[in-house]
């Protein structure tokens, strides 16, 4: 694992510091394969040779579970969607809506923000086409080992202090190659990129090409791939995974309960029922399996024979254990309960709408964090163009994502504020900032408003300019 550490020329770790790193780094891949993991079902439930029969009948067939965490993750990703830039220039939002759409980042955005939330971190790398000369963004998962069960493909970035709050001091996308048969990578520095190899059970890397990233005056454009962080780099369904095993293995219990009180166990006094109703065979092979529908008779007498079924089991506790547990687990990650469970009951609104409170919270939050990373995308975008493409391209000094708000069961009443800081007197450009649009919809917004109203004040007057009333 040392091996695949890339140290900045300008950073000097001691051992130990490059131990502690290593050792951190590779914890980090492994609690991103176990995200994956869960996020797609793969939770190592166990279940016995009888309940393999009718709930995993092949080997191919999908694991036995109840999969909630994934619910988790996409109460936040499906109320992320980004609606529009803002900026004072109006070409900078032109532009930049043209390259999201020219992206196609409209329908990529959802995989991005899952991946975000289920693994805690995801990546964006702006370059060049060098066919048309115009940037582009090519989206990347985190970075994991073949040695801990990941895929050997992918993107990390490295920071000052090791502290991803800090300033970022290069990235690395790492993969294989079958063409060459050996392993390369790629190493962002704010000035150049280092492409490099490897062959197998080698360590080191060989540097086949250093290629410059300046812009016209040499200065450097800033390291090409854009970081898109959850908090901590923490994947946020991770709370959640101790209980999810215990929904398993207690949805697996509730199974085989329900299978035995089903299929009663019968009780047989006074005599062995056989299938060929003869004395037991020495090896037992004419000892009757009871199955359903099977009749059982014995010529002994009644006064020295007994078949009776024992008693099924109450199912009932087993299922208010497993329903208590998807409530922990809600409450746990604050996620709406009603993501996991449908009841006859219907919350009153005021419930709902403290049980979304926090998930709306947590949406808000993601919107400023990744917002903040699409606009380092369009910013390094324009500067590629400005430098490698023909085109006119307005540079980004400011800009804002405008997101969609995510409304939900409280849109009625944030819509009431609305209007009650409108009689108070609050501007109608200000209210509508807040409802989500951005500078260009207001203006047009305004001018349909103005034109609505001149229609109106020439549809009130008769043609001699007086009243249609009769008034002058």
């Amino acid at each position: 694992m040392l091996a695949e550490l890339v140290i900045s020329t300008d950073t000097l770790l001691s051992m130990v510091q490059l131990e502690a790193y290593a050792e951190k780094e590779v914890q980090r891949q492994k609690d991103v394969v176990l995200a994956r993991e869960f996020h797609v079902g793969e939770q190592q439930t166990q279940i016995s040779t009888r309940m393999k029969q009718f709930l995993q009948p092949s080997e191919d067939f999908p694991e036995f579970r109840l999969n909630v965490t994934a619910n988790i993750v996409r109460a936040i990703m499906e109320r992320l969607i980004v609606s529009g830039f803002d900026a004072p220039e109006e070409p900078v939002i032109e532009w930049s809506w043209d390259w999201w759409k020219r992206n196609k980042l409209d329908a990529l955005q959802t995989e991005l923000y899952e991946a975000v939330f289920r693994d805690g971190e995801y990546f964006v790398i702006i370059d060049v086409d060098p066919v048309t000369n115009a940037s582009r963004a090519t989206l990347h998962q985190r970075y994991t080992s073949l040695d801990y069960n990941g895929d050997g493909y992918g993107c990390w970035m490295a920071y000052k202090d090791d502290d991803h709050n800090q300033e970022a001091l290069y990235a690395v996308k790492l993969w294989y190659e079958a063409e060459v048969n050996a392993e390369r990578r790629n190493v962002y520095y704010p000035g150049e990129v280092i492409k490099q190899q490897r062959q197998k059970n080698i360590d080191a890397w060989e540097t086949i090409e250093t290629v410059p990233w300046t812009d016209g005056d040499g200065e450097p454009l800033g390291i090409a791939v854009i970081h898109f962080k959850n908090h901590d780099l923490r994947c946020e369904a991770w709370d959640a995974f101790p209980l999810q095993m215990a929904i398993n293995k207690s949805l697996i219990d509730l199974m085989l309960n329900s299978d035995m009180s089903a299929f009663r166990i019968y009780k047989a006094l006074g005599f062995v029922p056989t299938t060929d109703g003869g004395p037991l065979k020495s090896d037992r092979s004419n000892l009757l399996q009871i199955e359903p529908g099977t009749v059982v008779g014995t010529t002994k007498s009644a006064s020295d024979s007994d078949f009776d079924a024992i008693a099924g089991e109450e199912l009932t506790p087993q299922m208010d254990l497993t329903h208590q547990l998807i409530l922990w687990l809600a409450t746990v990650t604050n996620t709406p309960v009603s993501r996991f469970i449908s009841t006859k009951l219907i919350a009153s609104d005021e419930t709902l709408k403290e049980q979304e409170a926090p998930l709306l919270s947590r949406v808000t939050s993601a919107q400023i964090m990744l917002g903040n990373a699409w606009e380092d995308c369009l910013k390094l975008a324009s500067k590629l163009e400005v430098v490698y493409s023909n085109e006119t391209v307005p540079e980004i000094d400011e800009i804002e994502t405008m997101w969609d708000v995510p409304y939900s069961r409280g849109q009625v009443e944030r819509l009431d504020l609305q209007l009650k800081k409108q009689q108070l007197g609050i501007p109608r450009r200000q209210l509508w900032r807040e409802m989500g649009y951005n500078n260009k919809q207001i203006e047009k917004m305004e001018m349909d408003l103005q034109e609505q109203e001149d229609a109106e004040r020439v549809d009130g007057r008769g043609e001699d300019g007086s009243s249609e009333e009769g008034g002058s």
